[in-house]
């Protein structure tokens, strides 16, 4: 999950936000109370909880893209639609966001991958001048899961088989990830432990299922086979999954 100034005009109906040049400075304070939000299409609808944490309202906008950061609500064809979709969320106030599947064919042998965005518009302080004012927007992973889907999170991530690779750029060493699984697996942060060095990403990376992922960490030699690999995948809830395993 992560949170940045957004400087694009979302909608005709968010009032004022073509120009976030207002005249106060404010910090987000809506936040998703989950990193990721798992959809079994076994179920109608799922629900995530908004929290507003500052002492003061926002305008808030919800909607779902299918992968790219800056398309808007209206560029939008994820088979999705959220209630609400716009809101004002009072100060220290909760909201539950309600997402519903249209139905829309999606696979049926593996994951898909969809994005939600909660953009918040801080409000205009008309007493402070000269200050600059930025909306911030919260963009988290929705992975939809068909129903029927052998194994689980865990035993994806056990599974995978790691393979050192050539490097794709300068000051990295690489290494290639396959998943033969049916879930996206994401990864927090992972290592190498190579030639007495330790080497890091503490990004992440992930992998799409039944697919080959090419993961970079700090280094200057290609890595070998034998070196060990250790990681952190992120299961449903979001808690950490530690693992190890051996590059081939």
């Amino acid at each position: 999950m992560f949170k940045k100034p957004t400087f694009k005009n979302i909608t005709h109906l968010i009032i004022g936000l073509a120009a976030l040049c207002l005249t106060s400075q404010a910090m987000a304070g809506i936040t998703i109370t989950k990193t990721r939000v798992v959809y079994p299409l076994t179920q109608t609808d799922v629900s995530v909880q908004l929290n507003n944490q500052s002492s003061s309202p926002s305008l808030s906008q919800a909607w779902i893209d299918e992968g790219d950061p800056n398309s808007t609500p209206g560029e939008s064809k994820a088979p999705f639609f959220i209630t609400p979709a716009i809101f004002r969320m009072e100060a220290n106030s909760s909201k539950m966001l309600r997402i519903v599947y249209t139905g829309k064919s999606l696979p049926t042998d593996h994951e898909s991958l969809f994005w939600l965005n909660v953009l918040d518009v801080p409000p205009n302080e008309k007493s402070v001048t000269n200050r600059l004012q930025f909306a911030f927007r919260t963009r988290i992973k929705l992975f939809v899961r068909p129903a029927g889907l052998k194994g689980n999170i865990k035993e994806a991530v056990s599974q995978l088989r790691w393979k050192a690779a050539s490097a794709q750029k300068p000051g990295e060493s690489a290494m290639t990830v396959t998943n033969s699984s049916p879930y996206y697996l994401s990864f927090s942060e992972f290592a190498v432990q190579s030639e007495g060095q330790t080497l890091k990403n503490d990004k992440g990376g992930m992998v799409a299922p039944f697919s080959t992922s090419i993961l970079s960490v700090t280094g200057q030699k290609p890595l070998s086979s034998g070196a060990k690999v250790t990681y952190k995948a992120i299961g449903d809830l979001g808690e950490a999954l530690p693992g190890s395993a051996t590059l081939n």
